[in-house]
C-alpha cells in the first residue's frame, strides 16, 4: 500500500501532541500527553492509540548551576 499519510500537530513549544496515520486503510491517531519540569522539559510522556493509553516515558533531568 503505497497510499500512506501522516498529519502531525505540535504545541507551541514544539512538542508533538497528535500524529494521526492510516494503516490497512484505517486511520489511527496516537496523541501525546506530558508534564513538565520547573525547567519546561517534559520528565512524563503518555502516548495513547485510538484512545487507549499504551505507553509512559519518563526521564530524569540533572540540571548543573
Amino acid at each position: 500500500d503505497n497510499n500512506r499519510s501522516s498529519e502531525y500537530s505540535y504545541d507551541k513549544t514544539g512538542n508533538i501532541i497528535k500524529l494521526i496515520y492510516t494503516e490497512k486503510n484505517k486511520p489511527v491517531t496516537v496523541e501525546f500527553e506530558y508534564e513538565f519540569d520547573k525547567q519546561n522539559n517534559w520528565t512524563k510522556q503518555i502516548k495513547s492509540v485510538n484512545g487507549e493509553r499504551l505507553f509512559v516515558w519518563t526521564r530524569k533531568i540533572e540540571y548543573y548551576e
